[in-house]
């Protein structure tokens, strides 16, 4: 039985719940835990942001978790939401780069280091295509790939 209860006029509706609360998924894309070393680049522009390797190497990061629409990368110091970065790093074999702006930021003053929350730019169908091969972990094995011409 519900009861007819008001606060300050309004009718309010009382509802009794469990203890235990389930938290369904808000992203679009599955991630997956990880420990990747990564280079991290500020961008003053996210709009030129291309996915062409880096030459010099960027500030040391490592990713913690990843997926197509973004990652968790964990870097030394201090940060800030809004921030536009370029992250860039391998997976098998090959080069990974994405850009994106950081949402948020977990800060552990005790360690001086940041987990910043990427959300990136859609990437090309190559880049897509890496990163799901991580996720679900499909590996291209050797054996499988045909030899020669068709």
């Amino acid at each position: 039985m519900i009861d007819d209860l008001r606060i300050r006029a309004v009718p309010v509706l009382q509802v009794s719940h469990s203890e235990a609360l389930l938290r369904t998924q808000k992203r679009k894309s599955v991630r997956a835990r990880s420990k990747i070393p990564a280079y991290l680049y500020l961008l003053k522009r996210i709009e030129g942001a291309y996915e062409k390797p880096e030459r010099s190497p960027g500030l040391r990061a490592m990713v913690q978790d990843l997926s197509e629409d973004g990652a968790a990368v964990a870097i030394g110091g201090k940060a800030k939401p809004g921030l536009q970065v370029k992250l860039q790093f391998g997976l098998d074999d090959r080069s990974v780069v994405m850009s994106g702006t950081v949402r948020s930021v977990d800060f552990d003053s005790d360690s001086n280091r940041s987990v910043l929350h990427v959300e990136a730019v859609t990437p090309s169908p190559r880049m897509r295509n890496a990163i799901r091969s991580f996720v679900y972990n499909i590996r291209e094995d050797d054996d499988d790939v045909p030899q020669g011409g068709i």
